[in-house]
C-alpha cells in the first residue's frame, strides 16, 4: 500500500461508493477535507485510476489564480464541452451573464448521457474562484439522477470550499471525509520503508511527533537522515516552524541568486513561468539557466509544461514564500510589471496589482478594469465584482463612469441589489455623465428596484429613463413604456397598464418593428385579460411582426412571444402557444438566457399542465426551479407551477410543501401584486384535495377579491373557478358557488375558450342536483361534455368523473361505468394520479372490476412507475406520487426490468423514448 493512502480505508470506501453510484446513474459528490500538512491529491489520483470507463474532467486551483473566471471548474467541465464558453455581450432587459453561463453549464450537465459516466475531480478547491464554488453548489444539487460523480479535495482554510461541503452535506447532497494525521504506528511504517533508520532508534518517537503525521515531512526527514544530513532543531519552535525549516533545509548551500529566484517563483504561484521569475530576480540569462538547474536538482521544482515549472509541493512553495517577508509587496509589483509586458491573462495581473498595493497606478487600474470586464463577459460576477471594486478604489475620485457602471452590473448579477443601487445612485448624481450612460443607469436602477421588490422606486426610475429618451429616440421611449406597462399590469392593475401600452403603441409607430411588436404584445395581452377578445389577434400579429426583423435588444423588455403565449393558452390555442413558446425556449437555450427562458418555461409548462401532458410539464417545472436558483427573482413562478403540477400528479404532500413557500412569500409581501392571487390558486386547490374545503373557501374568497382589484376578467389566466365551486358546495355555501358560476358565465360570453363554458355547465348541473332537478342536472352534464375542447383532457376527466358519480348516485351504475372507465384510463394516461384515484373510487362504486394485462406487457401501474423512474424520480418520490409504498415501487421496478430485459435504471430513458 502507498504511504499516501495508509489509514485511509474510510475515504477509499467512500470513493468506491462514489464511482459505483455514478456508474449506476445515481450521481454523488464527495469532499475530502484536510489540513495543509496532509496530502489529499493521492486520493484523487487513486480515484481517477480506478474510474475505468468514466470520462474524467480534472481541475486544479492555484493561489495565484484564485480569481480567474471559473478557473477551477472550467478546467474540469471541458470534458462535457462546458468549459469556458464565449457568450454574447450582456443584453439590455436580461440579467448579467453569470446566469447565462450557469444555465449553459447546467444544460450540458442535464444532457449527460448514461454511457459513459462522468467523473469531475477538483483539487485544491480552497483556492477556487467564488463563481466556481457557486456553480459547484448548483451542480451537486442536480446530479442525483445522472451518471455523474464529483470528487473535491480542499483544505479547511481558506474556508469557502469547506463551507460549501458542509452546506451540501447538511442537505444530504454530499458526503464529507476528513483526513486525519497518520498515527504513530503508520508514521513509523513510513519511516522504516523510506530510509535506513533503525526502527528501534531512540529518536524516532520524537521525530514522529515533530512530523505530526504528515507523509511529506516523514519522507523528507527519512531522506535527510538516510543521506547523513542533519535535521533542524525544534527548540523554541512549534511543529509548523520546524516543518518549514525541514522543507527548506536544501536551501542552506544556495547562493543569493537562487534564493531570489525561488522567492520570486513562490510569489507567482505553485505553477510559475521561470523566465518571469528570473526577470523579477534580475538574473542574467546564463545565471537564470544555472539557477533553474540547481532548483530542479534539489527537488524543489519540476517541469510543468512548455514554458512552465511547478513547485514539488504546495508546502514547499508556502515555506519559500514566507522567506520573502517584507519584500512581498515589491515582488508582486515586479511580477505585475513583467506580466504586463507579456500581455498575460488580466486576472493574473489583477491579483498582483492588488497584492502589490498599486493604488493610483494607471496601468494597475487598467489591468483591474480589463480583468473585471473579462470576468463579467464570462459570467463570473464574483471575480468581476472583486476586480472592478479594486479598480474603482485604486482610481479613487478619477474612477471612470463606465467602470463604475460595470461594477454596478456585476453587483446586480451577484444578487447584491442594495450595493448596486447605492453605486448606481452615486453614478446618477455625477454632473458630467454622458446621456446614453445616464439613460442606461436609470434603466439599471429600475431593474435593481424590481429585483428588490421596490416597485414604486422602479416606476420613478422608468419615468426618468422616459424623460431622458425624449422625443428623439422613440424606440427607447417605447421600450421604457412597455416596461412600465408590464410593471403596472403585474403590480397595480390591468386597466392602467393598458393605458400605458396605448401610449407605447403611439410612440412605437415612429420606431422600428421590434418596438412596435413589443408594444402591440403588451397591449394585446392587457386587452385580452380585461375580457376583450380582440387582444388575441393583436398579440398574434405582434408575434408575426417580431419575426420579420432582428430583435432590438436595447429596447423592449417584453418579448412578444410571451404576451401571445399567455393569451393563446387562455384562448385554448394550445398548438399555437406551444409553437411560439417552444421557439422562444430554444432561442433562450441557444443564448443561455435564463430570464427569457424562465418565462417560456413557466407558460409552456402551464399550457402542458392545462392539457394533461403532466410528465412533460413536470420536466419543464423542474427546469424552472433550476433556473430560479440562478435567477432568484423568478422563484414565485417556479414555486407556483411546481405546486400545480405536483397537485395534478397527485403528490399532494409535496405540493403542500411548495404551497407553504408561496404562503411564506405572501406573508413577507414578496413579489408582484399579481403573484399573490397566482399563488393563492394552487394553495386553495391543494387544500381542497387534501380534504380541507373550509380553508380552500377562505383562500378562494381572498383570490377573488385580489383579481377584482387587479381588473382581471379572463377566467382562464388563473383557472380557479371550477375548484372554487367545488369548495363552496362542499361547505354548503351555495350563494358563493352561484356567484362564481355567474361571473364565469359573463366572461364566457365574450371570450372564445371552452373551459369557462364547461365550468358553468358543470356548476349548474351540481346546483340542479342539490335542488333535485335531476333531469336538468343530466342535461347540463351532457352539455358540459359536448362543449369540451379535445385538448382539455384533465377537464374531461373531472367532468366524466362528476357525471359518472351523478349517474351512480341516481341508480344508473350501468351507464356510469363506461364513463368512469374512460375517465380512469385518460387520467392514468396523463399521469394524473389524484384524478385517477377519484375516478377509480367512483368506478368501483359503480361495480367496475380490474382487467388483466397480457403476459409480458407492463401493467398500467408498472408503466406509471417505469415512466417516473425514467424521468429521474427516486423510489420514494414515485411512492408518494402514486400513493404506493416504497417496497411496492421496488417490486414493480423488478418486474419492469425483467419484462423489458434491462438491468439499469438509466436504460428506462431509452425505453421511454421508444415507447412514445
Amino acid at each position: 500500500m502507498s504511504d499516501a493512502i495508509l489509514e485511509r480505508d474510510a475515504i477509499l470506501g467512500s470513493i468506491r461508493r462514489l464511482l459505483d453510484e455514478g456508474w449506476e446513474g445515481r450521481g454523488l459528490s464527495l469532499f475530502v477535507l484536510g489540513e495543509a500538512r496532509l496530502d489529499k491529491t493521492p486520493m484523487l489520483e487513486l480515484a481517477m485510476s480506478s474510474a475505468s470507463g468514466f470520462r474524467i474532467g480534472r481541475g486544479r486551483a492555484d493561489v495565484a489564480e484564485a480569481l480567474l473566471p471559473f478557473g477551477l471548474l472550467g478546467q474540469a467541465l471541458e470534458v462535457l464541452g462546458a468549459g469556458p464558453v464565449e457568450l454574447t455581450r450582456p443584453r439590455a432587459g436580461v440579467l448579467p451573464s453569470r446566469a447565462e453561463y450557469f444555465y449553459a453549464v447546467l444544460g450540458r450537465i442535464r444532457e449527460v448521457g448514461p454511457e459513459p459516466p462522468v467523473l469531475l475531480v477538483l483539487d485544491d478547491a480552497q483556492w477556487s474562484d467564488p463563481d466556481s464554488l457557486t456553480l459547484l453548489r448548483l451542480i451537486c444539487r442536480r446530479i442525483g439522477h445522472l451518471p455523474l460523480a464529483v470528487l473535491v479535495a480542499t483544505r479547511t482554510w481558506p474556508p469557502d470550499a469547506g463551507r460549501v461541503a458542509d452546506e451540501l452535506a447538511a442537505e444530504g447532497l454530499a458526503h464529507v471525509e476528513r483526513l486525519a494525521p497518520l498515527s504513530s504506528e503508520a508514521s513509523l511504517s513510513v519511516l522504516s520503508r523510506a530510509s535506513r533508520v533503525a526502527t528501534s532508534g531512540a529518536d524516532l518517537p520524537h521525530l514522529i511527533e515533530l512530523c505530526a503525521g504528515n507523509p511529506l515531512l516523514l519522507h523528507q526527514a527519512a531522506t535527510t537522515v538516510s543521506t547523513g544530513g542533519r535535521l533542524p532543531t525544534d527548540e523554541g519552535s512549534g511543529a509548523v516552524s520546524w516543518a518549514r525549516r525541514l522543507l527548506l533545509s536544501h536551501l542552506a548551500g544556495f547562493d543569493a541568486d537562487t534564493h531570489r529566484f525561488l522567492r520570486a517563483a513562490a510569489i507567482l504561484g505553485r505553477r510559475f513561468r521561470p523566465d518571469v521569475a528570473a526577470e523579477m530576480a534580475r538574473l542574467a540569462p546564463d545565471d537564470a539557466t544555472r539557477v533553474q538547474d540547481v532548483v530542479d536538482q534539489a527537488g524543489l521544482a519540476r517541469g510543468g509544461g512548455p514554458g512552465w515549472a511547478e513547485f514539488s509541493h504546495e508546502l514547499v512553495r508556502q515555506a519559500v514564500a514566507e522567506l520573502a517577508g517584507a519584500t512581498r509587496v515589491q515582488l508582486h509589483r515586479a511580477a505585475f510589471g513583467a506580466l504586463w509586458a507579456r500581455g498575460v491573462n488580466p486576472a493574473e495581473l489583477a491579483e498582483h496589482a492588488v497584492a502589490g498595493r498599486m493604488v493610483g497606478d494607471a496601468e494597475a487600474v487598467d489591468a483591474l478594469t480589463w480583468a473585471g470586464r473579462e470576468a463579467l463577459h464570462a459570467g463570473a460576477v464574483g471575480a468581476a465584482t472583486r476586480h472592478l471594486q479594486a479598480a474603482v478604489e485604486f482610481a479613487g475620485r478619477e474612477a471612470a463612469a463606465d467602470v463604475v457602471y460595470d461594477l454596478g452590473r456585476a453587483l446586480t448579477g451577484s444578487g447584491d441589489h442594495d450595493a448596486a443601487a447605492v453605486l448606481f445612485e452615486d453614478l446618477w448624481r455625477r454632473q458630467q455623465l454622458p446621456d446614453d450612460l445616464r439613460w442606461a443607469t436609470a434603466i439599471e436602477l429600475a431593474r435593481v428596484a424590481v429585483y428588490a421588490s421596490r416597485f414604486d422606486r422602479a416606476e420613478l426610475w422608468l419615468q426618468e429613463a422616459l424623460t431622458l429618451a425624449g422625443t428623439g429616440r422613440s424606440d427607447l421611449a417605447a421600450g421604457v413604456l412597455v416596461g412600465r406597462s408590464v410593471l403596472t399590469m403585474l403590480n397595480v392593475g390591468i386597466e392602467p397598464a393598458l393605458r400605458i401600452a396605448t401610449q407605447a403603441r403611439e410612440l412605437a409607430s415612429h420606431a422600428g418593428a421590434p418596438a412596435q411588436a413589443a408594444a402591440d404584445a403588451a397591449f394585446g395581452t392587457g386587452a385580452y385579460l380585461m375580457g376583450d377578445p380582440s387582444g388575441l389577434q393583436v398579440a398574434e400579429l405582434a408575434v408575426r411582426r417580431a419575426a420579420t426583423g432582428r430583435r432590438d435588444e436595447s429596447s423592449p423588455w417584453w418579448d412578444p412571444a410571451v404576451g401571445y403565449g399567455i393569451v393563446a393558452i387562455s384562448a385554448e390555442r394550445f398548438e399555437n402557444a406551444e409553437r411560439v413558446l417552444t421557439e422562444l425556449l430554444e432561442k433562450a437555450d441557444r443564448r443561455s438566457d435564463p430570464w427569457s427562458l424562465s418565462r417560456a418555461l413557466f407558460f409552456l409548462a402551464t399550457g402542458l399542465c392545462r392539457t394533461g401532458r403532466l410528465r412533460e410539464a413536470s420536466i419543464l417545472s423542474d427546469r424552472l426551479v433550476e433556473a430560479a436558483d440562478i435567477v432568484p427573482v423568478i422563484t414565485p413562478l417556479a414555486t407556483r407551477i411546481q405546486a400545480l403540477v405536483l397537485a395534478e400528479l397527485g403528490s399532494l404532500e409535496e405540493a403542500a410543501e411548495w404551497c407553504e413557500r408561496l404562503a411564506e412569500a405572501a406573508r413577507r409581501r414578496e413579489g408582484f401584486v399579481m403573484s399573490v392571487p397566482m399563488g393563492l390558486f394552487p394553495r386553495a386547490t391543494v387544500a381542497l384535495r387534501r380534504g380541507e374545503p373550509a380553508a380552500a373557501c377562505d383562500l378562494f374568497t381572498e383570490l377573488e377579491q385580489d383579481i377584482d382589484s387587479l381588473g382581471l376578467v379572463d377566467p382562464c389566466f388563473i383557472p380557479w373557478a371550477a375548484d372554487a365551486v367545488s369548495a363552496f358546495l362542499a361547505c354548503d355555501r351555495e350563494d358563493d358557488a352561484r356567484r362564481v358560476i355567474e361571473r364565469t358565465e359573463r366572461a364566457a360570453r365574450s371570450l372564445p375558450a371552452s373551459w369557462p363554458k364547461v365550468v358553468v355547465a358543470a356548476g349548474h348541473a351540481a346546483l340542479a342536483e342539490r335542488h333535485h332537478a335531476d333531469e336538468e342536472a343530466a342535461r347540463r352534464y351532457l352539455n358540459a361534455l359536448a362543449l369540451l375542447s379535445p385538448a382539455l383532457r384533465l377537464c374531461k376527466v373531472a367532468t366524466l368523473t362528476a357525471y359518472g358519480a351523478f349517474l351512480c348516485r341516481h341508480g344508473d351504475a350501468r351507464a356510469a361505468r363506461p364513463r368512469l372507465a374512460d375517465a380512469l384510463r385518460l387520467a392514468e394516461d396523463c399521469g394524473a394520479a389524484w384524478h385517477a384515484e377519484q375516478a377509480r373510487i367512483e368506478w368501483r362504486r359503480a361495480g367496475g372490476r380490474t382487467g388483466t394485462t397480457p403476459a409480458g406487457e407492463l401493467t398500467p401501474q408498472e408503466a406509471a412507475v417505469a415512466r417516473l423512474a425514467g424521468d429521474g424520480r427516486t423510489n420514494r418520490e414515485i411512492a408518494k406520487q402514486l400513493f404506493l409504498s416504497v417496497n411496492t415501487v421496488e417490486t414493480h421496478l423488478t418486474h419492469v426490468y425483467r419484462k423489458l430485459g434491462i438491468k439499469r435504471r438509466t436504460q428506462l430513458t431509452r425505453w421511454m423514448s421508444g415507447s412514445h
